[in-house]
């Protein structure tokens, strides 16, 4: 598992299209599998995220374009009932993303689904 800082994020409300894309100033870090990232969420508030990040397809970083697939689960908080309804009822949220990466040199563009929220991820291999 190759070391990655995120350094911008970029997502869209699948049942709120008319939100359009909103910009979320993502900060975060993927460490031997594991990653923590803060952000603010789509309505303001200050959210992180932590859990595991893998990678389901065969990828070589050394080669350059190198593409992949992959999945994050973890937990965020920082959400209320405007998110979904149980939001209303605890502090902290499971979540599971599908995510898709492309990467030249150290440079990284990721695309997350989690159900709910598409997401565009900038990242550099450290």
């Amino acid at each position: 598992m190759e070391t990655r800082l995120y350094v911008g994020m970029w997502t869209s409300h699948l049942r709120n299209l008319r939100r359009g894309v909103e910009a979320n100033s993502l900060l975060g870090i993927a460490y031997r599998g594991f990653y923590g990232a803060t952000f603010i969420n789509s309505f303001g508030d200050r959210a992180i995220a932590a859990g595991v990040q893998r990678t389901l397809t065969p990828a070589n970083p050394d080669s350059s374009p190198w593409a992949a697939l992959g999945y994050r689960a973890g937990f965020v908080t920082g959400y209320d009932e405007r998110f979904i309804a149980i939001a209303g009822r605890t502090p902290v949220l499971p979540f599971v993303q599908l995510v898709g990466m492309i990467q030249h040199q150290r440079l990284g563009v990721e695309v997350a689904y989690s159900g709910v929220v598409a997401s565009i991820m900038l990242s550099s291999r450290l």
